[in-house]
């Protein structure tokens, strides 16, 4: 996170927080995503 991020958050940057929370729900997504596959991989080898 930028010092402007934090600026702009501290000052209530509506926008920034919403981006920050998605960002955070994206990257969650993606390390679910990565589980899957994963583990479907690992069921196919089976």
């Amino acid at each position: 996170m930028s010092y402007s991020e934090v600026k702009a958050l501290c000052i209530g940057g509506q926008r920034i927080k919403e981006k920050m929370e998605l960002d955070i729900d994206v990257n969650k997504l993606k390390m679910l995503e990565a589980s899957f596959k994963n583990q479907h991989y690992t069921l196919q080898d089976r």
